[in-house]
């Protein structure tokens, strides 16, 4: 049986403050995400790549075929919409989206539309920092070879630290 809530698989599911029905108890919220390579608009997933009904295939098997819950479980619709990540995600101090230009399966647009949605917020004013991270290579190679997300991790992490004991 489907739950109500639209499901979601992104980065700032870690926002949620829900570690499931069986959680001994909840968690903190994180100080920083990083997204890489990520989806964070499904209907515009689905619809860059109309020619493939592979996009539609991933999308309907993970969601379900009512694009009211794509877009409920898209960052980018719902923070377009209706959310603000300053006051769902408070504790954030880093964020942090990671895409590639050679990618070849997630276009460039996920990430820079989200961190327009993201900008909207006016969120910058709050002390958090956004940033794009252009990393090279191929979709699975980010994963598989893991030197570009090694240096996104890395990057991640450094923003995080105080100003005096950063790496130089």
């Amino acid at each position: 049986m489907r739950s109500q809530e639209a499901p979601s698989a992104t980065p700032f599911d870690a926002t949620s403050n829900n570690a499931g029905p069986n959680a001994p108890e909840p968690f903190l919220n994180p100080v920083g995400i990083l997204g890489v390579e990520g989806v964070y608009d499904l209907v515009g997933l689905r619809d860059r790549h109309f020619e493939s009904s592979i996009y539609q295939d991933i999308v309907t098997n993970a969601f379900g075929l009512d694009e009211r819950e794509w877009r409920k479980a898209s960052p980018t619709t719902w923070l377009l919409e209706k959310a603000s990540l300053a006051e769902s995600w408070p504790e954030g101090r880093v964020l942090v989206i990671a895409q590639s230009h050679e990618d070849g399966l997630v276009e460039d647009d996920q990430a820079t539309e989200l961190l327009h949605a993201v900008g909207l917020d006016g969120n910058r004013s709050a002390g958090r920092k956004d940033e794009l991270m252009w990393l090279r290579g191929l979709h699975d190679q980010i994963w598989e070879e893991g030197h570009e997300l090694a240096a996104a991790i890395l990057h991640s992490i450094c923003l995080l630290a105080p100003p005096s004991s950063r790496l130089s």
